[in-house]
């Protein structure tokens, strides 16, 4: 019984991963074609995937790991940060 609730919360972390890689990428086509709505579409999916991972996939977690977690999520905030601080300062305006 234990093995098949790892396995879920196993599927539910994978699904975060792929989640977070599919906004990475939508964000990113969204900077270099200059797509406002890709780019927005991609922090809509960055901002589910990180309440999903608060809710969801941190519940069975240990302590240490949590903070881990919230290091990572947090760097990830960082970067779209700054890339969207780099578009908008270093470039002519962004439709």
């Amino acid at each position: 019984m234990e093995d098949a609730a790892h396995e879920r919360w196993l599927g539910q972390m994978a699904l975060s991963v792929i989640w977070s890689a599919y906004a990475a990428a939508l964000a990113a086509y969204g900077f270099v074609r200059r797509v406002a709505v890709i780019r927005w579409t991609a922090l809509v999916l960055f901002a589910l995937t990180i309440v999903k991972a608060m809710l969801v996939d941190i519940a069975q977690l240990q302590k240490l790991y949590r903070i881990i977690v919230f290091a990572v999520l947090g760097i990830l905030l960082l970067l779209v940060a700054w890339g969207y601080n780099r578009a908008f300062h270093t470039r002519e305006p962004v439709t």
